[in-house]
């Protein structure tokens, strides 16, 4: 069977072909403004992963935007009219102290900026393609994952976690393309978020620098288009491009490991303690019982220091009152010169 890139390139360059041959003048940005927007999503929803991004479109890490639909594409396309002049917007961020921040083991660290649509020049508030550059070294670069999130909430993963990329370089200005956000307004906070899900807490490395780039239109791509009306927010409040400082969470391995082998000794002690109990209160319940030495299996008596103090107070008791009963049963047999009756206290003969 004829599946995956090798089979969907040439089905892809052939509805393009369609769709070129309805509408010659059509440019490569017209082509995936086109593409974009005739994308089916349904046949592939049973699939997890999909979600909505700030212009109401469906998007997948995965699918992207759905299957191209080669009728829909072709009908779009004869009265598609060609997009307006796109233009371009740098946004820096400025690490501050310590430059490069240092990363180790499992974490996460937030980056942000605020744009404001262009620094100079003509802005940009119709969103095309979004393109991060960055500097990140790492001992494994594929515990890394980086996710961008827009200010209008959409989560584009730029880098997800590579288990078999064992790579020491990192990433050296390295670019990543998104195009998730498209036709959003870029104008309000955006947040890089660098994960590990490193499991050696010895893993280290540095983050340098990343760079946003903007490519979109100060117009709506066609005129049909509704325009953009919200009122950007920035978490910095004024509306200028930040050097906002890094929201981190870095977790401590060598903490837990201490705390986790805390907790395990201290419910082996408990579970000691609750056995020797079980064992105390079971050795109290039982009959103290000897085996006579010369092995006929004849009980015989317990020295009263093997004896627990109340024990050996009432075996004392039960002695005297033994003694007792015999010399009361002496002096009979002796008056009366009958049959003489001994007393044992095992058993009883005449």
């Amino acid at each position: 069977m004829h599946t995956g890139t090798s089979a969907s390139a040439p089905l892809a360059a052939g509805i393009i072909a369609l769709a070129l041959e309805a509408n010659p003048s059509l440019t490569w940005r017209d082509m995936q403004h086109i593409v974009l927007r005739t994308a089916n999503p349904a046949p592939l929803l049973n699939n997890p992963g999909w979600s909505f991004n700030g212009v109401g479109r469906r998007i997948s890490n995965k699918f992207g935007y759905g299957l191209m639909d080669a009728g829909a594409l072709v009908k779009l396309a004869r009265v598609w009219k060609t997009v307006p002049e796109q233009h371009e917007c740098t946004y820096e961020y400025k690490l501050s102290s310590p430059n490069p921040r240092p990363l180790a083991g499992r974490f996460q660290q937030n980056y942000t900026l605020d744009v404001v649509g262009c620094k100079e020049g003509t802005p940009v508030i119709y969103l095309e393609h979004v393109q991060v550059l960055t500097t990140i070294r790492f001992a494994k670069r594929g515990d890394l994952k980086l996710t961008l999130f827009t200010p209008m909430g959409t989560r584009a993963v730029l880098l997800p976690p590579r288990p078999q990329d064992y790579n020491q370089n990192g990433f050296h200005k390295w670019p990543f393309l998104s195009v998730q956000s498209w036709g959003e307004d870029p104008r309000g906070t955006w947040t890089l978020m660098i994960e590990s899900v490193a499991s050696n807490p010895k893993t280290t490395g540095s983050f340098s620098d990343w760079t946003l780039i903007l490519y979109g239109t100060a117009e709506p791509a066609q005129t049909s288009d509704p325009k953009h009306t919200r009122q950007p927010s920035y978490q910095s409040g004024n509306g200028t491009p930040s050097v906002a400082s890094p929201i981190t969470s870095q977790i401590n391995w060598q903490t837990v490991i201490i705390v986790g082998q805390c907790i395990v000794i201290g419910l082996a002690c408990c579970a000691g303690i609750f056995a020797c109990r079980k064992m105390y209160d079971s050795a109290r319940g039982r009959k103290r019982q000897r085996i006579s030495p010369n092995g006929d299996n004849q009980a015989f008596e317990v020295a009263l220091t093997d004896l627990p103090k109340s024990e050996q107070q009432t075996k004392r008791a039960s002695r005297r009152k033994d003694e007792t009963l015999t010399s009361s049963t002496s002096a009979s047999s002796e008056q009366h010169n009958g049959t003489t009756t001994v007393i044992n206290l095992n058993e009883q003969t005449t």
